[in-house]
């Protein structure tokens, strides 16, 4: 079952708004005083046999709720407080211990000497500027295979859809000689790997119906699965495309499935820019249901940014390291991410990230 999608039943949810109250009360000091070998650490991690969570979701989610509520309940839940205990069990459902993310991936991420689990991702894994669809299927398999064989933790596919077809592509521009998404995820190469897939969502006009025939395609390959999750994600400007996805996953639209599916916003150069770690802008990112944020490794206050979206419990990446910097850039930010988002060299980036010593 995956770190960031873990279904709880009814009473399970209601245990844990219980538990966030009493947090906001002021009766979590105890939760966040005891170690690992405290037994009431332990205890407050575990809700029933099947409903483990993981390592401090109660304690990011507590902080996520009580800073919501300014830390106190007036002894009466409004609407308001309500809906704050609901984004705090969310918090816990779908966010759990940021250093997790990776947690219950089959596939081996590259571990830094502190400990930290970091993902490379083959950025724009694919070719889309040939002259026909067949043409770029071909172009973009061989070099899917070829970061799978230099050793990519994520591939990364931009989609969009056209006439009811969803096409590998870089913008939402009309065109449709890009590679039909199906027919990459389909290659028995990649069905056969333990990559995740990062596929953006480029779609300016998204509907349910588009929405849901390109998260049962992924689905129906092969994808989206226990050890092997799918991360679908979208800059701010068209996160309808998130919102969408996670209404179609709510309603069941991909049985089996559902709970393997991850979403994380893409911030633009200037919104990150803009950013402060005490901004909403991230706390919006948990408000909406997602679970991580991706920044451009530029940004302004990238390393607080970056810590303050692992406290609220989201996943982490940086865009996009260039070559000529690669393997400064994934040694810098190899401690403090968990997606390295790579023009360069797969390997060196690997290696710096294993490399011994201090980022």
């Amino acid at each position: 079952m995956s770190v960031r999608k873990i279904h709880f039943s009814n009473t399970a949810r209601g245990l844990l708004r219980l538990l966030f109250t009493l947090a906001a009360l002021g009766f979590s000091a105890c939760a966040d005083r005891g170690g690992e070998d405290d037994p009431r650490a332990a205890d407050a991690g575990v809700v029933d046999a099947e409903t483990r969570l993981p390592d401090g979701a109660a304690r990011d989610a507590s902080r996520t709720f009580a800073g919501s509520v300014d830390g106190s309940v007036d002894g009466s839940v409004d609407g308001s407080v309500d809906g704050s205990l609901d984004a705090a069990v969310d918090a816990a459902v779908s966010h759990g211990n940021a250093h997790g993310y990776w947690t219950e991936t089959t596939r081996a991420f590259p571990t830094t000497p502190s400990g930290n689990i970091v993902g490379i991702n083959c950025h724009n894994c694919y070719e889309a500027t040939l002259t026909s669809s067949a043409l770029n299927l071909a172009a973009t398999l061989k070099k899917l295979h070829q970061a799978q064989t230099d050793g990519a933790d994520l591939l990364e596919l931009d989609v969009k859809e056209e006439q009811g077809v969803w096409y590998v592509g870089h913008n939402d521009d009309g065109s449709s000689t890009g590679a039909r998404v199906i027919d990459v995820l389909t290659d028995s190469a990649l069905q056969r790997g333990d990559q995740t897939m990062f596929i953006e969502m480029k779609e300016t006009a998204p509907t349910a119906a588009s929405v849901r025939a390109l998260l049962q395609a992924i689905a129906s390959a092969g994808y989206a699965v226990a050890g092997r999750d799918v991360i679908i994600r979208a800059f701010n400007a068209v996160i309808e495309n998130l919102r969408i996805a996670r209404q179609v996953l709510d309603a069941g639209a991909v049985p089996g499935h559902s709970a393997y599916f991850r979403r994380q916003i893409i911030y633009s150069v200037a919104e990150a820019q803009a950013m402060t770690p005490t901004s909403s802008a991230l706390q919006a990112a948990v408000t909406e249901g997602v679970d991580g944020v991706e920044l451009h490794y530029t940004s302004s206050n990238v390393d607080a940014l970056l810590a303050r979206a692992r406290e609220l419990g989201l996943g982490t990446a940086v865009w996009t390291v260039p070559t000529a910097t690669n393997t400064a850039l994934c040694k810098q930010f190899r401690d403090t991410t968990d997606v390295i988002t790579t023009d360069g060299p797969i390997p060196a980036c690997r290696a710096a990230i294993e490399a011994p010593g201090q980022s």
